[in-house]
């Protein structure tokens, strides 16, 4: 048994013939997609278990940066692990893991990330799931017609570029984008999302909806103008014709901090998972709280 980094490109055959062995709800496209089109991608990034010559469990680490109290944190975010069914059992995710642990702390990650429904198991690798919500907005009449609404169009991406480093620069978690991880991160968009903005002049907020999805439908947003932001809701909220709506953004309790016109509840999320592996990052971050991340990112 091997347990080491892709050593390059080529093996990414072997890779994907994995995924499709074991993510069979998940469309092949889905992982080529983020790998491919990501720009920090390095083949080392994704740590494989070697046996039979071939790839039977696997872990790709992906390289963020994060906004913190104003700060920039390098982190490892953790998916597609994945081992081959007739490998299972034999504890080859949890080497794997410990691999890539040990990989990112020698390439000077501060922490480590992960979105997950079994804790327990990231726990033994010394994980900890920390306090985090979604919201769910109760949309009821919102007055209309300041603003115009329409799709997202590729003219529109530096005035969203610059509202989104203005929305989110002082939150805690969500991802520094610079401009070639922003193109990528429109290429790893869901094929039904609907990203919509909201402009009067110039484009004050917009929106990122994926319609009938289990984690919720609100993926992303940002905004200069309140009113702007209550419009989309009122839009999004017609089109899909359901006043209830549900972010799959993972947002501080007290995010929406004025009283808007629409109902807000919190609800508890546990999928959010982190590992310290670097014990000066405490002096960046203090304690991991008031967390934000946007879904659109999801790894």
């Amino acid at each position: 048994m091997e347990i080491r980094g892709l050593k390059s490109k080529e093996e990414l055959t072997d890779l994907f013939g994995l995924y499709e062995k074991v993510f069979k709800k998940t469309p092949l496209s889905y992982f080529k997609n983020r790998l491919l089109n990501d720009p920090y991608f390095v083949p080392q990034d994704v740590r494989v278990a070697i046996e039979d010559n071939r790839i039977v469990s696997t872990i790709t680490v992906y390289r963020r940066k994060m906004y913190w109290r104003g700060k920039e944190v390098t982190f490892g975010g953790i998916g597609n692990v994945a081992t081959l069914p007739e490998y299972g059992g034999r504890g080859l995710s949890t080497g794997v893991m410990n691999n890539a642990i040990a990989y990112m702390k020698q390439n000077g990650f501060l922490l480590s990330i992960l979105y997950t429904g079994i804790n327990r198991f990231y726990e033994r690798a010394g994980f900890i799931t920390p306090q985090a919500w979604q919201a769910r907005l109760t949309i009821t009449e919102i007055a209309s017609g300041q603003f115009k609404i329409r799709e997202f169009e590729q003219s529109d991406l530096n005035a969203v570029q610059e509202l989104y480093l203005r929305f989110n620069k002082k939150s805690n978690g969500p991802l520094i984008r610079e401009p070639e991880y922003w193109r990528a991160n429109l290429l790893f968009a869901e094929k039904n999302e609907r990203f919509l903005v909201a402009e009067k002049d110039k484009v004050q907020a917009y929106i990122r909806v994926v319609p009938e999805n289990t984690k919720g439908e609100v993926w992303e947003f940002a905004y200069d103008d309140e009113n702007a932001f209550l419009e989309l809701l009122s839009f999004v909220s017609n089109f899909l014709d359901k006043k209830e709506l549900t972010t799959a953004a993972i947002l501080p309790r007290d995010f929406f901090q004025k009283d808007l016109p629409v109902k807000i509840e919190y609800e508890p999320s546990d999928i959010t998972m982190y590992l310290v592996l670097n014990p000066e990052v405490k002096k960046i971050i203090g304690e991991f709280e008031n967390y934000c991340f946007w879904w659109t990112d999801n790894f």
